[in-house]
């Protein structure tokens, strides 16, 4: 969906853009439902299809592309082998997801000297592909694409009308985990620790929104069950994935992102945006994003006192909650507003212009 929304934001400033993904993938689904370019590429190999990258050298050729952008590390050496089939092209990897293994082998030594930029979202991240690639130092830049802050503003809505559109119980302090149903995500931490945070602040209600990963489904049913076991029946509700989450997010207290590990964590910024502190785990990217003790707290992974003590600490100190809530504002909008990342982006495809 960063995709999408990257793609789209080009497109709005005048920029020629093409989405490209195999037939029938979500993207070309929503590609077709949102009115976007694409073409279908199928590659056959899982790496350097010679086919695949004469396609797509004939693509670009045909719609006058300058830059490709390859979103999948598997993908990276198809857009780089369309350089043989098409010289002046430029090659760029944007890397969502992170790696801590090494790939400084004679492959990847020359698969990476073939790209022009590799684009990440944290500093952890371009520390990482410094350590374990030979990808040079000013190739690789940090971009933490955010949220679009003027959608994810809280005087949009009204508390008390979001939390009626999502049935959630009006005069109680609402404690909310947004994202898939996984084990990693650490939304049973969270059930662990309510019995904890019940015993300070009794009006707590616990909200989990999501769905599970399609065929790894069972971590739900685990989680209801465990929730069944706690006695917490009456004070949590599970809600399926929304696309409004900007109004969701309205009628929350407070965002926890329990995940054991997490590349970046966008909900946490979608909360930021919208005035919430959120405690996050001291995990992955989510240092970057939440400054502890300013935005809200980072907890150790896993933890379960410490994420009771902290949720516990931002529901009952009123003083600090409105100070995170401000900071948290005010980070997202400073260094989280898509448009500005958008902004970053344009200036790294210049430059190699």
């Amino acid at each position: 969906m960063v995709l999408v929304r990257i793609a789209r934001s080009l497109r709005e400033r005048a920029h020629p853009v093409l989405l490209i993904s195999p037939p029938g993938s979500p993207l070309e689904q929503t590609a077709r439902e949102q009115s976007l370019p694409h073409r279908s590429l199928l590659p056959r190999l899982r790496y350097l299809d010679m086919a695949a990258a004469k396609k797509l050298a004939a693509i670009s050729r045909e719609q006058g592309i300058g830059t490709l952008i390859a979103t999948r590390s598997r993908d990276i050496s198809t857009v780089v082998l369309t350089k043989v089939f098409r010289r002046g092209l430029r090659c760029v990897y944007f890397q969502q997801m992170q790696f801590g293994h090494s790939k400084r082998g004679l492959f990847h030594r020359i698969l990476y000297r073939n790209l022009d930029a590799w684009i990440t979202l944290t500093e952890a991240m371009r520390r990482s592909v410094l350590r374990n690639t030979v990808v040079p130092d000013r190739r690789v830049n940090v971009i933490p694409f955010g949220v679009k802050t003027d959608e994810f503003d809280p005087g949009r809505f009204s508390r008390a009308g979001s939390r009626r559109t999502f049935r959630l119980p009006v005069s109680k302090q609402i404690v909310g985990v947004l994202g898939r149903f996984d084990r990693q995500k650490g939304q049973a931490d969270l059930l662990r620790a309510a019995p904890l945070i019940l015993r300070k602040s009794p009006r707590v209600h616990f909200v989990l929104v999501g769905e599970e990963t399609r065929g790894e489904e069972g971590h739900l049913a685990e989680l209801r069950a465990l929730v069944k076991d706690k006695g917490l029946a009456r004070h949590v509700s599970f809600l399926p994935f929304t696309s409004e989450v900007p109004r969701l997010l309205r009628g929350l207290d407070l965002l926890v992102v329990p995940s054991h590990n997490e590349t970046f964590g966008y909900v946490a910024v979608e909360g930021m945006a919208m005035g919430i502190p959120v405690v996050g785990t001291d995990a992955g990217g989510l240092p970057e994003i939440i400054r502890h003790g300013d935005t809200g707290i980072l907890v150790p992974p896993a933890d379960v006192g410490a994420l009771a003590e902290a949720v516990t600490k931002l529901l009952r100190d009123r003083k600090l909650y409105k100070k995170m809530s401000a900071s948290a504002r005010r980070r997202a909008r400073g260094i989280f507003d898509f448009e500005k990342n958008i902004d970053q982006l344009e200036s790294v495809l210049a430059s190699l212009a």
